[in-house]
């Protein structure tokens, strides 16, 4: 398979596949984006949990008015093939010619000096590394859920919605847009989720356990309350504030998603989900057959921790666009799998 990747371009190269004004056509994208006053959270206090950030990377999303879609995907520092193919893919910022899409990985920090600088040199190659202070290890993965909040509230709250999604995870950038922005546009304080319903999940509370919990969080419970399955997370940016205030004063767990959409969201007034489960798969072996074959695309978000899984989905997905995804994305020649910047 030839790889994918977004490659530079010039006039003569690209070839318009859908010309938005070639014929009648409505699209209200543009209403989708419109910007929305959200408030930064504001403190002098030190976050309890949260160490210094060691790479900051705090103007992506200060070279522009606003940021249409920020995209935070959580990876473990030695993944840097996943990184690179991730940027060589969907979670590319170039994807669109007309939407404005920031990304950045959110990391801890190896135990060597000699592994830091791999991400250093990683980060001076792309600008997109926001990395902790503390060991990338799994007792700390809340940490990057807290240092995600931090950064997005201090430095990017121009943007109007948030996808947080992990480095294993494809997602078709194209279909998420439009079949699910379009439906929250004009709605606050959304979130968008395979929706875990309460008291479907046990809580572990032996401490040998990896996914322990301590007594002192939902005391009397054995099962936990509603909460977002944190592979594929859409929500609205004007939640972050109130996330990041929230968690000042929760109780550190290491189960991320439950801390973060069954814990501090909960806390949050007027909170409306949507459970998109139907959309969203980690079944890799079923989203291959799907992309792979002649029918209807029906999930957004794929498991794609397999080897070759990532490029097979990018490649059936630019090869499946729908008319309006044609109209937005920056597109050369689909049968050659390539886009243009």
């Amino acid at each position: 398979m030839n790889k994918i990747s977004l490659r530079e371009s010039t006039t003569q190269d690209v070839i318009t596949i859908a010309d938005p004004q070639s014929e009648v056509y409505f699209d209200n994208y543009k209403e989708w984006f419109q910007s929305k006053n959200v408030t930064l959270y504001e403190t002098k206090d030190k976050h309890p949990k949260l160490p210094k950030i060691s790479i900051k990377n705090s103007e992506i999303c200060k070279n522009t008015k606003n940021v249409d879609i920020l995209i935070y995907i959580q990876s473990h520092w030695e993944n840097i093939g996943k990184r690179s193919l991730l940027r060589e893919t969907w979670a590319n910022r170039n994807v669109f010619r007309d939407i404005s899409v920031r990304i950045i990985f959110i990391l801890g920090k190896p135990s060597k000096s000699s592994d830091q600088m791999k991400v250093k040199n990683e980060n001076l190659a792309h600008h997109d590394i926001i990395q902790g202070d503390f060991i990338d290890s799994f007792k700390n993965i809340t940490l990057k859920s807290i240092l995600a909040l931090h950064w997005i509230n201090e430095h990017c709250l121009n943007s109007r919605y948030i996808l947080k999604t992990d480095d294993d995870i494809f997602i078709n950038i194209f279909a998420l847009l439009e079949y699910m922005i379009s439906e929250i546009y004009s709605k606050n304080k959304v979130v968008m989720c395979q929706l875990k319903q309460n008291g479907t999940s046990p809580i572990m509370r032996d401490p040998k356990n990896k996914w322990y919990i301590p007594e002192e969080v939902f005391p009397g419970k054995t099962h936990f309350p509603q909460f977002c399955s944190g592979y594929t997370v859409l929500f609205t940016s004007d939640l972050i504030p109130d996330l990041y205030k929230t968690s000042f004063t929760a109780p550190y767990f290491s189960v991320d998603d439950v801390y973060v959409f069954g814990y501090l969201l909960p806390q949050i007034k007027s909170v409306q989900y949507e459970d998109v489960s139907n959309a969203l798969t980690l079944n890799t072996k079923s989203g291959l057959q799907e992309y792979e074959g002649n029918g209807p695309l029906v999930h957004v978000a794929v498991g794609a921790a397999e080897k070759g899984a990532m490029e097979k989905l990018w490649t059936r997905t630019l090869q499946k666009l729908s008319d309006w995804a044609k109209r937005h994305a920056k597109i050369v020649d689909v049968k050659n799998k390539q886009l243009v910047t």
